[in-house]
């Protein structure tokens, strides 16, 4: 899902329309870190536009059964870092009327284990999604790049007890 705006001119406002840029078919539901990890290397790192080499931090919005319906690349990095902020975050969450989300991202390195930015970022989101009510499911941070050595690694920030 994409937001379309446009800046109004002055002293006037935009409409923000949503609709969807692409379909693909989707069976998976997001019950494991697995399986969104699964979800991850099927459809996400499957996209021509995909770049291994570079940081890509993706939401995933989920209906109240847990499946997908949408996903959303917020924020392309470099090869050891991406920014974004909390908003940047909950825009497509918040458009695609999202029950639940996931956020995943990847590690060139091939190394999953989060840095001190990646838990102090997740730990603002759980903070945010409270005050939303929407259910933030999991953080999961997979390995990418030439120095993959598990294709099944990953870090689950749920399965670490830090989102309960």
């Amino acid at each position: 899902m994409k937001v379309l705006s446009k800046l109004p001119p002055k002293d006037t406002t935009a409409r923000v329309v949503a609709c969807i840029v692409r379909e693909d078919p989707c069976t998976f539901k997001m019950e494991t870190p697995q399986n969104v990890v699964n979800f991850w290397n099927r459809v996400i790192a499957a996209q021509p536009d995909f770049e291994p080499e570079k940081e890509s931090l993706c939401a995933i919005m989920l209906n109240t059964k847990l499946r997908p319906y949408a996903w959303n690349r917020i924020s392309l990095g470099s090869i050891n870092g991406t920014v974004a902020e909390p908003r940047e975050v909950f825009r497509p969450v918040i458009a695609a009327s999202a029950y639940a989300f996931v956020l995943i991202h990847n590690h060139p390195s091939g190394d999953p284990t989060p840095s001190r930015l990646d838990e102090e970022f997740t730990r603002i989101i759980i903070d945010c999604a409270k005050i939303l009510h929407i259910e933030f499911m999991d953080h999961i941070i997979v390995p990418s790049g030439d120095f993959l050595e598990d294709p099944a690694a990953h870090y689950s920030f749920r399965a670490a007890g830090i989102i309960t």
